[in-house]
């Protein structure tokens, strides 16, 4: 059931104080789609920000790794 693991996206993010976007996320060669998540944070990478995805599955990725998009955007 996802509203579970919703509210733990919602709930992490307030604690990370980040907007808990829903994004759909995909691998670095737009191949493989990885699913749903939530930012639930960011990092600096080389200078850089990028935000920290918790996938419904608890996996973590970061966005300068992944391709993804707000949930309800079309390409």
């Amino acid at each position: 059931e996802t509203s579970g693991l919703t509210t733990t996206c919602q709930e992490r993010g307030k604690m990370a104080k980040t907007d808990n976007l829903r994004v759909k996320v995909w691998d670095a060669g737009k191949e493989n789609y990885l699913g749903e998540g939530c930012i639930i944070g960011e990092r600096k990478v080389l200078g850089i920000t990028t935000p920290k995805i918790l996938l419904d599955t608890g996996k973590i990725v970061f966005g300068y790794e992944t391709w993804w998009r707000p949930v309800g955007v079309k390409t």
